[in-house]
């Protein structure tokens, strides 16, 4: 015994920490070694504390422990390397051999679990007592044991792993040992209150004969059950090296077979390489080429689209696009924008046209650059005349066109005041900037050169607050003021009524 407990320490010590530190935690395989020493000392020296009857067949009353304490950490070491393995088998079982492979890892679980259920079962007969946890533990691996074995047979294809009247007589024993085991917690509900000459009687009588069954148990489980579980191992271990070994050589047939083919290639790849290489050179050409021209019109994609962005809205270019037929749509409410030049009639009456062009795209390069900050859309510019709107054609949350507006004509305001004539360095330029807000339809006009248009007494509007605007400020309508209030964080001064060309005589801010 003592042999076999430097075996197992040996080869537990040999084992890697990995698997064990991510299974149990840290320091387990020294815990492990701890209490199987602890486990050895009360085997080899303690084994008095089991309740046994002395050799004169009298009763020893000493504390009775549980048979699963000294065995504890054998079967937790025996878990693991269960885990082990079927991890193992999870990651390299093969195809031709996987029956055998599983069945053999349930042989080894049936093992394990029959001895377990053979040392409970022993010690129960050898000694009368059956600790309930024992007794569960004994019922527990012996189910367990028969199902590993009905599993076997299964993966198996087998009716039985071996001879059928040894697996009838190991039922029969467990039905012996449960029997006993029910006769004795019968008898000790009766003799607990007895004398201690009394139930020294009744258990002496008794544990004459469950002695003998004892030894005839374990020697049947020793050297009759457990060597026709190993041998069935041994058989399974004999299947699969010779259905590898029949593997292999398959394997090394394909390999030869890999090998002509290869020395095949290499002599025939010259000829195959110079075939390749004057088709790829002709297909490498070709695809230049191809490449050249798609890059030379996705350039011409780009600067269409560039160019239909700023004439048409997004919205209408995807529609245009899918050949759609663009609808005019009715705002319920937006704002609109316009400014002109003050004095432009005159400044062009004493400038050059290129002078005037240089004048006009300067500006509104810089309009174009300030207006990106804000949620507005340019719709054109005529001349000095440059028109702007928010609401549309993507619809502002609530009123946040009138604001979107304004904050706009403050920047574009700012920015023109530190803004010089080009061909004039010491005149500034300014502007007058009229805003009006309300309803208005818009839509694609023409087919040779389509158009985004606005309509509606909205944009007249805009455009009169803008003629009667005062230089370098924002004129605006009395429906744009309502909506700045409600936004908040605007200060406007009342202009007074003004009477213009439209419907309605609008009061200016």
């Amino acid at each position: 015994m003592e042999k076999a407990f430097v075996t197992t320490e040996y080869t537990l010590e040999e084992m890697s920490n990995s698997s064990w530190i991510a299974e149990y935690g840290e320091n387990i395989k020294e815990s492990i070694l701890s209490n199987l020493s602890v486990s050895r000392n009360n085997i080899l020296h303690n084994t008095t504390q089991i309740p046994l009857y002395d050799n004169r067949g009298n009763y020893t009353n000493m504390e009775r422990h549980q048979i699963t304490e000294y065995i504890y950490w054998y079967n937790l070491l025996n878990e693991h390397l269960i885990k082990r393995l079927s991890q193992r088998i999870g990651l390299s079982v093969a195809k031709p051999v996987w029956r055998q492979i599983i069945a053999y890892k349930n042989l080894i679980e049936a093992l394990e679990h029959i001895s377990i259920s053979a040392i409970l079962g022993g010690s129960f007969l050898l000694t009368g007592y059956f600790h309930p946890y024992d007794y569960r533990e004994f019922i527990r691996t012996h189910s367990l044991s028969y199902e590993h074995l009905i599993s076997a047979k299964h993966f198996l294809q087998r009716d039985t792993i071996f001879d059928p009247q040894i697996e009838a007589d190991l039922i029969k024993w467990y039905n012996k040992i449960f029997h006993i085991h029910l006769s004795t917690i019968s008898n000790a509900t009766k003799y607990v209150d007895l004398s201690t000459d009394v139930r020294q009687g009744i258990i002496s009588e008794k544990m004459t004969t469950d002695k003998e069954y004892g030894l005839v148990y374990l020697h049947f489980m020793d050297e009759i059950v457990l060597p026709q579980i190993r041998a069935s191992q041994q058989e399974i271990r004999n299947e699969i090296s010779i259905t590898l070994d029949m593997d292999m050589g398959d394997a090394k047939f394909v390999k030869t077979t890999s090998l002509v083919l290869l020395l095949l290639v290499i002599f025939l790849s010259p000829i195959i390489i110079i075939l390749v290489k004057n088709a790829t050179t002709t297909i490498q050409n070709f695809a230049n080429v191809l490449v050249e021209r798609t890059h030379q019109l996705k350039n011409e994609k780009n600067k269409s689209d560039r160019l239909l962005r700023q004439m048409l809205p997004s919205t209408v270019i995807r529609q245009l696009k899918q050949q759609r037929q663009v609808i005019a749509e009715s705002f319920e409410s937006v704002t609109i924008f316009f400014s002109d030049i003050v004095g432009f009639t005159f400044i062009s009456s004493n400038s050059s046209p290129m002078e005037v062009v240089s004048l006009l795209n300067q500006l509104y390069r810089l309009f174009d650059i300030r207006i990106q900050k804000y949620d507005v859309y340019k719709v054109e510019t005529i001349g000095d005349a440059y028109m702007v709107v928010s609401g549309l054609p993507k619809k502002a949350p609530g009123h946040k066109h009138a604001s979107e507006i304004a904050f706009m004509s403050l920047d574009l305001i700012t920015s023109v005041s530190s803004f010089y004539i080009p061909h004039r360095p010491f005149e500034k330029l300014q502007i007058r900037v009229g805003v009006n807000s309300g309803p208005c339809v818009a839509g694609v006009v023409g087919t040779s050169m389509p158009r985004y248009c606005l309509f509606g007494d909205t944009i007249n509007v805009a455009s009169r607050m803008e003629n009667r605007g005062e230089a370098m400020k924002i004129h605006v309508s009395a429906t744009t003021k309502e909506l700045l209030d409600h936004h908040g964080g605007f200060m406007l001064e009342k202009r007074g009524s003004i009477e213009i060309k439209v419907k309605l005589i609008l009061n200016g801010k």
